[in-house]
């Protein structure tokens, strides 16, 4: 039986009801600065626990990435660019191929060297535990918000 098969057949399915758990460990320094909150999405009907805290950490250096990518230039373009392989755009498209523009984006990331397992109450000099890379995107520009 395939239960994402593509033909619609009548069938039975037996439903069981299974216990589900899930445990995340969190450092003591962590808990003792976290805030959690719940937040409830009626629209789709689930919850999620956001957790919020501070943490020790280090600044590392930033980098600079720039990428270019190429988008039709109208919605005319864009129609045609979505439905070339349509017969009855094919020969519009031979005719009159997908006009583009380059769109380029610039992104600034920040990075981090954090420590949560850091305890500066310890009795043991300099313990800050294993270091954890973060990467965050501080700013992000695209040459058109950059030419205005």
């Amino acid at each position: 039986m395939d239960p994402f098969g593509d033909t619609l057949t009548e069938q039975s399915v037996v439903l069981v009801r299974k216990k589900f758990a899930m445990v995340k460990h969190l450092p003591r320094p962590i808990i003792e600065s976290a805030k959690i909150e719940v937040l409830t999405d009626l629209f789709v009907d689930e919850i999620a626990l956001a957790i919020r805290a501070h943490v020790f950490g280090e600044r590392l250096p930033s980098h600079t990435e720039t990428r270019t990518t190429y988008v039709p230039a109208t919605w005319w373009q864009h129609l045609k660019q979505d439905k070339a392989a349509r017969w009855w755009m094919r020969w519009l498209v031979r005719r009159r191929p997908v006009r583009t523009e380059a769109i380029t984006l610039t992104a600034t990331w920040e990075n981090m060297a954090a420590y949560p397992w850091a305890d500066l109450r310890t009795r043991v000099p300099n313990y800050l535990g294993a270091a954890v890379r973060l990467s965050f995107l501080s700013s992000a520009l695209s040459t058109d918000e950059v030419e205005e």
